[in-house]
């Protein structure tokens, strides 16, 4: 039996365990609670081309810090990280709103971006532009931007999401036109691919489906874009649309990889685009059985993908809005060439705000708070901005070479400065490094936060082990 002084020493021990779980606790509090967007207050860069560096987007590949946890889902919460809606006690997968372009593409379509980004916050969902280059995706699909664009889209839910989020991907020239209508009735229906049918001919729609974030849309998306080794290469075959209508055609079981009619008329396409009759006698083949409602996939992989008929989708071409189905968002609002970029009429239709081309390239026109994420390519990889296209995940600078894609270098090999192509500082040989030195010392304090968590966790561990009976 323990004595009287076993017993005191034993209870000083768990007590002193118990108070280093408070602290530790205490701790983690404090380092998940101060979110990267407020270390960017603290260490605020000066207003001008490239100096805002989002440290919301730490999902980018080449950003991650704390490794063991996605820091965008340690950062979800109240100031716009990912949320889930309950719906009577039942957990319902949030909803992502989401565009693929690069940095030049994203200025140019800044107006429909923010009125984007206005619905989403609206409704409850998440508004996102993703990046066109992934280590992955960028090698595999170097010279289509089309497929490409499924594999992003497969690599980011992955990446990035939880499982089951839903995503509804958008051409970037899709506009809200009756912002009031929600997204409900196509996000909650439950399959993990929905896709529409055009209104104006036999095809089905490319650009924009949802994508529930899962294995078997991962996998579908993936398998998609592997059709750009087996279009054809001189014939007209509308690159990923075409492509769509053979694979949908197979994952229903219609129709074998190496056998079949269609997929013979697709291989076999050498029209261009100056005669289609042979690119819709392959679609119209590829439609036969295809018909809207629910397909289930019959390739073992336990797909199921929705077909909208026509006018029954989301989104509508813009010239067809009087339709007596119109959902309220519109596609084909493409923005001028030129030093209008959008016409009054589309201004006034759709409510577009527009930024003089010189303020763009002066505020740098990327904003983090309208594009979310990924927002230049530095050639190689993807960054926030060309500033940080310079700076690894270690904090050091690494030079000209990590300067290319979206952005420029001008100074020294590693003295100089990474800037975006087009600004007005473009000509300016003078490196600033205060940019530099900002963007450095945030990411040491985000390594500094991380190993302070490390090692604050290695105590609550040692300590539980030397004191066995304190747990």
């Amino acid at each position: 039996m323990p004595s009287s002084s076993q017993h005191s020493k034993l209870a000083q021990s768990r007590q002193s365990s118990a108070n280093l779980r408070a602290v530790a606790l205490s701790a983690i509090s404090f380092l998940v609670g101060l979110q990267f967007k407020n270390l960017v207050d603290l260490f605020a860069l000066s207003s001008g081309n490239d100096a805002t560096i989002n440290t919301n987007a730490g999902w980018a590949p080449d950003y991650h810090l704390c490794r063991t946890v996605k820091s965008r889902r340690a950062g979800a919460g109240a100031e716009g990280g990912k949320t889930r809606a309950r719906n009577e006690g039942i957990e319902v997968p949030a909803v992502h709103m989401i565009a693929i372009a690069d940095a030049n593409f994203a200025r140019k379509y800044a107006p429909i971006f923010k009125k984007n980004e206005q619905y989403a916050r609206r409704h409850g969902y998440e508004w996102h532009v993703i990046g066109t280059d992934s280590p992955i995706c960028t090698k595999m699909y170097a010279h289509d931007f089309f497929f490409r664009k499924h594999c992003m889209v497969a690599e980011w839910m992955e990446d990035t999401l939880d499982e089951d989020d839903v995503v509804v991907v958008f051409d970037s020239d899709v506009v809200p036109y009756r912002p009031g209508i929600s997204l409900e009735s196509w996000t909650s229906t439950g399959e993990d691919i929905v896709m529409y049918e055009r209104i104006w001919n036999t095809e089905i729609a490319a650009g924009n489906y949802i994508a529930r974030n899962n294995y078997r849309a991962r996998t579908f998306l993936r398998e998609w874009a592997q059709y750009v080794y087996e279009m054809p290469k001189e014939a007209f075959s509308s690159s990923d649309n075409g492509a769509i209508h053979l694979h949908i055609r197979r994952v229903a079981g219609l129709e074998g990889r190496k056998t079949g009619r269609c997929g013979q008329l697709y291989r076999n396409l050498t029209a261009l685009s100056d005669n289609l009759d042979p690119y819709y006698e392959f679609v119209g083949c590829a439609r036969q059985n295809v018909t809207p409602g629910t397909i289930e996939a019959l390739d073992g992989s336990g797909l199921t993908l929705r077909l909208m008929g026509k006018s029954k989708a989301w989104v509508v071409d813009g010239v067809y809005e009087r339709i007596k189905r119109d959902p309220g968002i519109h596609h084909g609002v493409k923005p001028n060439d030129g030093d209008v970029p959008f016409d009054r009429g589309k201004v006034e239709k759709y409510g577009l705000q527009l930024q003089s081309e010189k303020s763009a390239l002066k505020t740098n026109s990327i904003d983090v708070k309208v594009f979310g994420q990924k927002d230049v390519s530095c050639g190689g990889h993807y960054a926030p901005n060309c500033t940080m296209c310079a700076i690894d995940q270690d904090g050091k600078r690494l030079g000209r070479s990590s300067c290319n894609g979206d952005c420029i270098w001008r100074g020294r090999p590693f003295s100089g400065r990474c800037i975006l192509l087009g600004t007005e500082t473009e000509n300016n040989p003078e490196s600033n490094d205060e940019e530099l030195d900002a963007a450095t010392k945030v990411i040491n304090i985000k390594q500094t936060m991380c190993s302070r968590l490390t090692e604050v966790c290695s105590g609550i561990w040692n300590a539980s082990q030397d004191n066995p009976g304190s747990n």
